[in-house]
């Protein structure tokens, strides 16, 4: 086939030339054309050789043989009846491409987010080039392509049900079985982009620029934006004070402005303010230190906090309360105190769950600085006090809850990462400690605990993203969504006043297509919810007619 067509576009560049030479009226020229155009096109022996053979159009496609595909296109692009099988084939190779891809960047047990991006960006790249170079931006090929962008996007990553299996690398993503999206899985790559952007190959603007690029293809932004809040408030709270040249603060800020540049100020509304709280709250925290030089107080322990806004932040306090050291009580009421004098009016609600200590331990072998988190520091302090016989704190899961205030699950989970540290130990020896059945496992201070570095970060329970996670989040989203919808409704009912059904659905699916592609039936029940609101009406007379009252 990519000989056939080779020879047709060197037999019509030579029968033009000809014609040049021969014929003056320039239409005499475009009909002998036309006609030479479809004696070699037009019929059913071309046609099969250039779409349907094993060789042809589709081949070039999948072979990469642009300069050939393109001879084909200048070939078939006079005639928009020839140009609609072109975009066909383009669009159903780029999504058996992508859907390759996917499964190229996916083990059956996880995902590499690095690699899966990488390829996605790559497949992208491709076909941008093709249409741009080869297909001279020929409109119904771009459609054809954005569309099977999105339909590549919108897929995600099927995973098969499986229990247990190695650990992964830190890059891959643990899942189980059931659907990731590609949404959640950029937001997880910015993650990673911004806490491992010393080990990166490629410059972190490049990284957020290819991750962006792919976002404008996906039909679920508003996954992302939940999603990638959540990463961001994770980052927020885990870092130390800002210090205002850090460079995972410019990362912050940089990623930020390039998502506010492609998807509007209404977009990234929710990432500034978290990063302008954060700001806010160094500044509180210079004031509240000269608070205390200024009624003399001395705290015994290094004291910081973090002010964060109600229904911007996406994290919520526990239902158990920790029961606070003594020491750290006298600090946060102090704080507390400070913060009544500089707003009366707003209340503080603690968050231990989301809060970070450090701990000077003295073990035998040296001092150490043991950074972990809040629940982690109260279930280290229960060790504080010898009170055996042999001079060892054992405790026990019963212990500690009582003594901590956790459950048992946030036990396990913090126990977890200080057994992995190997700060803490089985009382009795084990080859292998399974977490989820600790409730008879005592535990002891390792004594014999060493490390090369004086600062060691303890590792809390690894965050996967899981399908159960995945699918608890596309249950969020799906509740955000409706006000979003009601919003465009109503947006769309005061413009027009009267309006018909169909109308009224197609003009809602387009207002929201930028953010997420809403089904028919949620807008149905949302256009239910407002009349029962007496927001619009149906009309009297005429059947499926809407009409604005509010």
């Amino acid at each position: 086939a990519d000989d056939y067509i080779q020879l047709c576009g060197k037999t019509l560049h030579a029968e033009a030339d000809r014609f040049r030479l021969l014929l003056t009226a320039r239409h005499h020229r475009a009909r002998l054309l036309d006609e030479v155009e479809a004696a070699l096109i037009d019929n059913r022996a071309a046609n099969e050789l250039i779409f349907r053979s094993p060789t042809g159009l589709r081949n070039l496609i999948r072979t990469r043989n642009f300069s050939t595909a393109a001879i084909a296109f200048k070939l078939l692009s006079t005639k928009n009846k020839r140009i609609e099988p072109v975009a066909e084939i383009v669009g159903q190779e780029l999504i058996v491409d992508g859907m390759s891809q996917l499964e190229a960047s996916k083990t059956e047990l996880s995902i590499n987010p690095p690699e899966c991006v990488s390829k996605l960006f790559e497949l992208h790249e491709t076909y941008t080039k093709l249409l741009h170079d080869y297909f001279d931006n020929n409109i119904t090929i771009g459609r054809a392509i954005q569309s099977g962008l999105e339909k590549v996007m919108s897929e995600g990553f099927k995973m098969a049900k499986q229990q247990g299996g190695s650990e992964g690398s830190t890059v891959a993503i643990k899942v189980g079985g059931g659907n990731i999206p590609v949404s959640e899985l950029l937001a997880t790559y910015c993650d990673y982009c911004i806490r491992q952007q010393d080990k990166l190959t490629t410059s972190l603007d490049d990284c957020f620029d290819q991750a962006v690029a792919l976002l404008m293809f996906a039909t679920s932004k508003d996954l992302f934006q939940l999603r990638a809040r959540e990463l961001l408030c994770k980052r927020l709270l885990a870092a130390s004070a800002p210090s205002g040249n850090s460079g995972a603060e410019a990362a912050e800020h940089l990623l930020v402005a390039k998502l506010k540049r492609a998807c509007g100020s209404q977009f990234t509304s929710h990432y500034e303010s978290m990063l302008a709280d954060r700001t806010s709250s160094s500044q509180l925290q210079s004031r509240f230190l000269q608070y205390l030089d200024n009624r003399s107080i001395r705290l015994q322990h290094d004291f910081s906090a973090q002010v964060l806004k109600q229904g911007i932040w996406p994290c919520s306090a526990d239902d158990n309360v920790l029961t606070i050291p003594r020491e750290v009580a006298i600090c946060i009421k102090n704080y507390v105190d400070f913060h009544r004098s500089e707003s009366s009016k707003r209340v503080l609600k603690w968050l231990h769950n989301h809060s970070n200590a450090v701990l000077l331990a003295r073990f035998p072998k040296g001092q150490k600085e043991l950074s972990m988190s809040s629940y982690q520091a109260g279930v280290l302090l229960t060790f504080n006090c010898r009170n055996d016989s042999d001079g060892e704190a054992v405790k026990g899961i019963r212990e500690i809850k009582a003594a901590t205030n956790l459950d048992d699950d946030q036990i396990r989970r913090a126990v977890g990462g200080l057994v992995k540290a190997r700060v803490l130990l089985p009382a009795t020896p084990q080859k292998h400690l399974k977490l989820g059945a600790v409730s008879g496992t005592c535990f002891v201070v390792n004594d014999q605990f060493s490390h090369t570095n004086r600062k060691i970060a303890v590792p809390t329970a690894v965050a996967k993203v899981t399908v159960a996670a995945s699918e608890q989040l596309q249950v969020h989203v799906d509740e955000a969504r409706k006000p979003a919808i009601q919003a465009a409704i109503v947006k769309i009912m005061k413009s027009r006043r009267q309006i018909g059904h169909q109308e009224l659905l197609a003009e809602a699916m387009r207002y929201l297509s930028n953010l997420f592609t809403p089904d028919a039936r949620t807008i149905k029940e949302q256009i239910e919810f407002l009349i029962t609101r007496d927001i619009m009406r149906r009309h009297q007379t005429e059947h499926g007619v809407y009409i604005y009252v509010a």
